[in-house]
């Protein structure tokens, strides 16, 4: 039984980052970056990304951190979007990246260091995240932790191809966003995946 081949076209990819931009304008576009570029390489996507002016990369580890920034290409922003690995800490932090807060337990192993994050809201994916049912966890994360800069909160859809599914989610999304703006928090950047 013989192995297939697969083939990546740079062109195609390119079309793909030029298409999203066309229906999102000026705003930001991270290329998630995870699973070693989802099979395909970190470096070698983010190479790719960046020649087709993304600045912004989600990644899941310090090593992919790393290996964006060894990329040769510009960066606005690393997220992590996996918990970060408490002895790793230190080093993400002194590389100024912007670790995902997905639990109370992640702002508790952020609270000593002054960094950047994002919350991570749970709408339906069912991996990591503050439920929207848990409002007041999230709340409380912009009072309790004063040395963690929040510039940003986003969630991850179950199923972009279930247009309904997706639409709950959203709706899910924006009832902790409007619950933010009740109470005069700016969560920053909002983004959804």
């Amino acid at each position: 039984m013989g192995t297939k081949a697969y083939f990546v076209e740079k062109q195609k990819i390119a079309a793909n980052i030029h298409t999203l931009r066309g229906r999102v304008g000026d705003r930001k576009i991270y290329a998630t970056l995870k699973a070693n570029g989802y099979g395909l390489g970190v470096e070698q996507m983010a190479r790719i990304c960046g020649e087709n002016g993304l600045r912004c990369f989600a990644v899941a580890d310090l090593e992919g951190a790393i290996t964006v920034m060894q990329a040769g290409v510009a960066v606005e922003d690393i997220l992590v979007i996996a918990p970060a690995v408490p002895a790793e800490i230190p080093e993400l932090a002194r590389l100024g990246v912007t670790f995902t807060v997905a639990s109370v337990q992640d702002a508790e192993n952020l609270s000593g260091y002054s960094v950047k994050a994002h919350v991570k809201v749970d709408t339906g994916m069912g991996r990591r995240g503050f439920f929207a049912r848990d409002i007041g966890q999230i709340l409380a994360l912009y009072s309790q932790y004063p040395n963690i800069s929040f510039t940003g909160i986003y969630t991850h859809f179950a199923n972009g191809g279930n247009r309904k599914r997706t639409r709950l989610q959203f709706e899910c999304f924006r009832a902790v966003l409007d619950a933010l703006k009740k109470v005069g928090i700016d969560p920053g950047l909002r983004h959804c995946c």
